[in-house]
């Protein structure tokens, strides 16, 4: 990953991981790079999950769809997996939501649209 992705900064962190902001040097455009969290005292619980998250982003990474972020690349290094995808400049919905509640008007288009990015996974 070292010679073909550059961390920039940490965008958020959950459960299973983190996301960074980043940079692909080959293709010269600002990234997200998913580092994946893994038990690294069970080999096997590892090496499953590993599998299991490169199985999801080669799903993921075959859907083109404006409301669902794109996959660019997958892969595992000595720090573990780790998925790159388009970056997406904008708020959270958290960051919509914190100083004043969604109109109906808006509330609607993103219901709207989560359920067609939704529609577009279930046909996968």
């Amino acid at each position: 990953m070292e010679e073909r992705y550059e961390i920039r900064g940490k965008i958020g962190q959950g459960g299973l991981g983190a996301v960074y902001r980043g940079f692909d040097t080959r293709m010269n455009r600002e990234i997200a790079i998913k580092r994946i969290s893994v038990n690294e005292e069970d080999p096997a619980l590892k090496e499953e999950s590993t599998k299991q998250l490169m199985q999801e982003a080669g799903a993921l990474a075959s859907l083109q769809h404006p409301h669902i972020v794109t996959v660019y690349d997958v892969g595992s290094d000595e720090d573990g997996p780790y998925v790159v995808m388009e970056l997406i400049n904008g708020k959270t919905l958290d960051e919509l939501i914190e100083n004043a509640p969604l109109t109906w008007n808006d509330f609607r288009e993103l219901a709207l649209q989560t359920e067609e990015a939704l529609i577009a996974a279930q046909e996968l």
